[in-house]
């Protein structure tokens, strides 16, 4: 199937809109990666304002009247150890003398011992020092008045960064992907340069990243746990690879190619029927009418994430369970319960509740 180079891509959710990043500009490229970014930086700052930062404050709020880290040393003036703010997504503990080991419980836990900071999380755990040649002032008045004051600028940095290295990776998997890419369309007798490769590539890495933003923003919410957005994650890996391997079929043939079916030595044959060649004006309506479906092709394996995600945190939920006491109660194993339904009665005679 071609992709006739007329038709300006706009965006990268079918596979043919993917294939037809081949033929656009690098402007065009940029500006659709740019507003894909975003929206992925646009989730990452939703989550945070949602997630983290009310933790945050909970745990400002409850700092002591005096307290600082001077020469990566903690000086603590309040109780240690105890908990200064809890909640699903992030947990804020003070140990001092890391006297007892604290149980996690929520999927981020931040530790506070007296040479340095230590990060919990479902993947272990990561030791941080303190910086000697700095002093870091954790009182409450101050503390509270300078996050009050860089609260938005946070936020704002924050998703800045995460919109730039999204760009930066993108930059580089395209890269990578380029050379497979290629050596399939070399194969595959379609014609498209090494540079269209590239930037076909890079539009490949963008309805992964569309499913990430959703994920996150249903992690944020509280509809999806940790091993769900760690799914999505790695399904998002697949996608890609899975538009890198079938959008190439949407690109034109070479001039003179030989299809696979075709006879070399048959001469002229009956004109094709189908979608290959120029596409016509009914196609291209049918070509617009298959954004909704591309759509709804994330919208089913999120949902496969977020029902893989919630059995494996609770594999055995309370209906479940009443399903199986049921079924055991109602069994027709029993020749009593089989010669009830040959008799056409809907209950048992002999059936007591347990």
């Amino acid at each position: 199937m071609g992709t006739p180079a007329s038709s300006p891509p706009w965006q990268p959710i079918t596979f043919g809109g993917v294939a037809s990043f081949a033929r656009a500009s690098f402007g065009r490229l940029f500006i659709v990666q740019f507003i894909v970014a975003l929206l992925v930086a646009g989730s990452v700052s939703c989550f945070l304002a949602a997630a983290w930062f009310p933790v945050a404050e909970k745990a400002i709020a409850r700092l002591p009247e005096k307290g600082a880290i001077r020469r990566g040393q903690l000086d603590w003036t309040g109780p240690s150890p105890c908990s200064l703010a809890e909640a699903t997504f992030l947990s804020i503990v003070v140990d001092v003398a890391n006297s007892q080991p604290t149980g996690q419980s929520s999927d981020v836990q931040l530790e506070l011992h007296r040479g340095g900071l230590r990060i919990r999380t479902l993947f272990g755990h990561l030791a941080i020092p303190y910086p000697k040649d700095w002093t870091i002032a954790l009182n409450r008045a101050e503390v509270e008045s300078r996050w009050g004051a860089w609260q938005p600028f946070l936020l704002v940095g924050i998703g800045a960064g995460v919109g730039v290295g999204v760009m930066a990776i993108w930059l580089m998997l395209a890269t990578l992907y380029s050379l497979p890419l290629r050596l399939l369309t070399f194969y595959s007798d379609r014609d498209v340069s090494w540079l269209g490769c590239w930037r076909m590539a890079g539009a490949a890495q963008l309805p992964g990243a569309l499913l990430v933003s959703g994920g996150i923003l249903l992690y944020g919410f509280n509809r999806l746990n940790l091993i769900g957005l760690l799914f999505a994650w790695l399904l998002h890996v697949v996608i890609a690879w899975i538009y890198l391997g079938i959008a190439p079929a949407r690109l034109s043939r070479l001039t003179g190619s030989v299809r696979r079916g075709d006879n070399p030595f048959g001469g002229a044959q009956k004109k094709r029927k189908g979608f290959g060649g120029p596409k016509s004006e009914s196609n291209q309506r049918l070509h617009s009418c298959c954004v909704p479906f591309g759509i709804l092709g994330f919208g089913i394996p999120l949902a496969f994430v977020i029902r893989a995600s919630s059995l494996l945190s609770n594999p055995q939920g309370g209906r479940q369970n009443k399903d199986v006491r049921m079924f055991n109660r109602w069994s027709f194993a029993d020749p009593r319960h089989r010669a009830d339904r040959r008799r056409g009665n809907s209950k048992p005679a002999t059936w007591r509740p347990g």
